[in-house]
C-alpha cells in the first residue's frame, strides 16, 4: 500500500516532468496551421475617413467608354468656363451651403470608383465616361479657346487607351475629406490621394465638384490642389 507521504512525492515527481514537457513545448517552433487566402475583394470607398490607400481595382472598370469623336464635337462647341474663384488669401473658394444627403454621396463614391479603378485600368476613355465634357477638359488641361483641329487633336491624344498599371504604379485615394452641397445646385468632395505618376507620388489633395445627370454623378469640374499645398501641382500651375 502506498503512504501517503509516497503519494505526493509521486504527484510532485508527475509535476516536474509536467512542467518541463511545458517548457519544452513552449521553446519549440510552432507550427502554422494552413490559413485560406481570400480572392481579392472589390474595394469600397468610404466617406469622411483618412485611412490606409483604398485602390478600386481595373476590374472594378465597369462603366462603357465614350465615343471620343463626339467628346471632340462637343469640345469644340463648349465656351470656356471661368477660373475658380479665389479668396483673399489665394484659395479656391468652396461655397458650401451643407453636408450632401446620403443619396448624393452614394452616387459620388460610385463615380469615383468608376473614377480610380478606369484610371489603374489605363482605360481613359471609360474614366472619362464619368465626366461631363468640361469635366474632361479639366483633367487634361485643355485649351477650349484652341482652333478646332488643334483642339480635336488634343482630345484624341489624351484619351488613347493604355494598359493595366502594374502594381507599383496603382493610384488610390487615402481619404475623402467632405462632400458638401454648393450654392450653385453641383456637390464638392476633397478627396485626398496618391498616385506614383503625379506630383512625384507625393499625396495630394484635389477638389471634384460633381453635377448629377440622368441620376448619375459626373465630374463636371476638377480643381488640382485648390489650396496650393503641392509644389509643382495644380493651381500653382
Amino acid at each position: 500500500m502506498i503512504t501517503r507521504m509516497a503519494a505526493g512525492l509521486v504527484v510532485a515527481v508527475l509535476l516536474v516532468f509536467s512542467g518541463v514537457a511545458g517548457a519544452i513545448a513552449q521553446d519549440a517552433t510552432p507550427v502554422a496551421s494552413p490559413v485560406a487566402v481570400p480572392e481579392e475583394l472589390p474595394i469600397t470607398l468610404i466617406p469622411w475617413v483618412v485611412t490606409d490607400e483604398m485602390r478600386p481595382a481595373a476590374a472594378q472598370c465597369t462603366i462603357e467608354p465614350v465615343d471620343v469623336s463626339a467628346l471632340a464635337d462637343a469640345l469644340i462647341a463648349a465656351e470656356p468656363r471661368p477660373a475658380p474663384i479665389v479668396t483673399d488669401n489665394l484659395l479656391v473658394a468652396i461655397p458650401a451651403l451643407g453636408p450632401a444627403d446620403q443619396a448624393t454621396i452614394d452616387g459620388i463614391l460610385a463615380t469615383l470608383t468608376q473614377f480610380w479603378a478606369c484610371n489603374n485600368a489605363g482605360n481613359r476613355p471609360a474614366m472619362v465616361a464619368s465626366f461631363t465634357p468640361l469635366g474632361t477638359a479639366d483633367l487634361y488641361g485643355l485649351d477650349l479657346n484652341a482652333a478646332d483641329e488643334e483642339l480635336r487633336a488634343a482630345v484624341e491624344g489624351a484619351l488613347v487607351p493604355g494598359d493595366p498599371r502594374p502594381e507599383g504604379e496603382i493610384s488610390g485615394i487615402d481619404g475623402i475629406i467632405s462632400i458638401v452641397a454648393l450654392n450653385d445646385g453641383r456637390t464638392a468632395a476633397l478627396v485626398l490621394n496618391t498616385d506614383p505618376r503625379i506630383a512625384g507620388g507625393d499625396q495630394v489633395l484635389d477638389l471634384i465638384i460633381f453635377i448629377e445627370q440622368d441620376g448619375r454623378f459626373l465630374v463636371d469640374e476638377f480643381v488640382g490642389d485648390p489650396f496650393d499645398q503641392t509644389p509643382g501641382y495644380g493651381v500653382e500651375n
